[in-house]
């Protein structure tokens, strides 16, 4: 995991063209393994597709990061299957500036949910009685902070769904995959 000062520290990011930015994602193949407009996608494109959906990219992550990525994806990720693609700066910075303009405003025009502490307490509950009696379960339930209730319930979400098995993720590096 990556805090926000490596990523800042790790490149600045010079300006770049979106136009010139398009012509490259379209030309140096990019959309073998990417999308960048999910209203034409179909089936068969799914089964093309390696890498993530680019569509909104711009509105989920920042200009920072995109860069750097794109510049030199093995820095966050050793074990991505996305190439060096030896680009320039500039290169990279315009294929940058192209992907920050997918943007998806309803998405960003989503509020953020307030944390709706009975779901909560009902989902840490739910973890805690697969090991634990239901009066001791409800116990410890009473004991916990709500920052406790919130990261045991997401570890164990992150073991139930198996996040593990894709992303790497602190704490779970010798978790038994599922499937």
């Amino acid at each position: 995991i990556y805090d926000k000062a490596s990523l800042l520290s790790y490149g600045v990011v010079p300006g770049g063209n979106a136009d010139r930015g398009r012509e490259l994602v379209d030309s140096i193949g990019c959309l073998g393994c990417h999308i960048t407009d999910e209203s034409n996608f179909n089936q068969v494109d799914w089964y093309r597709t390696r890498g993530a959906s680019l569509d909104g990219v711009g509105s989920k992550v920042n200009r920072e990061f995109l860069y750097n990525w794109v510049k030199d994806p093995k820095h966050y990720w050793e074990d991505t299957f996305m190439p060096d693609l030896r680009l320039t700066n500039q290169e990279a910075a315009d294929i940058t500036a192209y992907l920050m303009t997918l943007r998806n405003e309803a998405f960003e025009q989503l509020p953020v949910p307030e944390l709706d502490e009975a779901a909560l307490d009902e989902i840490t509950l739910e973890f805690l009685q697969t090991g634990l009696p239901a009066a001791q379960a409800e116990e410890q339930l009473g004991t916990m902070s709500l920052e406790a209730k919130t990261l045991y319930s997401g570890q164990r979400l992150i073991l139930r769904y198996g996040c593990f098995g894709c992303h790497t993720i602190g704490g779970f590096e010798n978790a038994q995959k599922i499937g």
